[in-house]
């Protein structure tokens, strides 16, 4: 379980250009983490994926990451208040949503 919240957490840490700036919604993320295509080594389980997009759109991670999640841009980094964001939500995530 702590793999998958580390690898989630690396997939959205190596992110580093991303268009757009309206927030994408909670469907959005979910799906783009369900994806086959996903960035993450792995796609998760629609449950799992449900759980953790809730937490990333509510979260205080901007608009151009979460654009970034979904349009599964491997070349994004966000800032470092973003990146300690992600980190914060690690926990949360591994707790929360891996466990299911």
């Amino acid at each position: 379980m702590k793999k998958t919240g580390l690898i989630l957490i690396t997939f959205a840490l190596a992110f580093t250009t991303a268009c757009g700036s309206n927030r994408p919604d909670q469907d959005e993320v979910s799906k783009s983490l369900t994806s086959k295509s996903s960035a993450q080594s792995k796609a998760l389980p629609k449950k799992q994926a449900d759980c953790v997009a809730d937490i990333l759109v509510k979260s205080d991670l901007s608009d151009k990451t979460l654009v970034a999640v979904v349009e599964q841009d491997k070349t994004y980094k966000g800032t470092k208040k973003e990146q300690k964001v992600l980190t914060g939500l690690g926990t949360t995530i591994t707790k929360k949503c891996l466990g299911q």
